[in-house]
């Protein structure tokens, strides 16, 4: 959760991408922010449907959208660029499990 004072702030808006924008939005969020306080609670209730975008077609979704998760990713570091957070550790982060995954999908 963020605050609307944190939003404000640092003028946080979501993209205008239509697939994995929380993950885009997230990561900026995150590389934005001077800490971060986790709980033990579980705060995401997340409901397993077989049918969904994501998983029909034999999760064809997750090949078809890669063009818009990379225009994610270019976003955030574009964003993080303009922000002087580029060099962020967080971001570094992102970027390397960002590649591993793209490996891992095109395999």
């Amino acid at each position: 959760m963020f605050s609307k004072e944190f939003l404000e702030k640092y003028n946080l808006k979501f993209n205008n991408s239509r697939e994995n924008e929380d993950n885009a939005f997230c990561t900026l969020a995150y590389s934005c922010a001077k800490n971060i306080k986790t709980t033990k609670f579980s705060k995401y209730l997340w409901k397993y449907n077989s049918e969904s975008i994501t998983r029909k077609n034999n999760h064809s979704f997750y090949l078809d959208t890669i063009p818009n998760y990379i225009n994610n990713m270019i976003w955030i570091f574009n964003e993080a660029k303009k922000r002087n957070r580029h060099f962020c550790s967080f971001l570094k982060y992102y970027m390397t499990s960002t590649y591993i995954y793209l490996y891992i999908i095109l395999l």
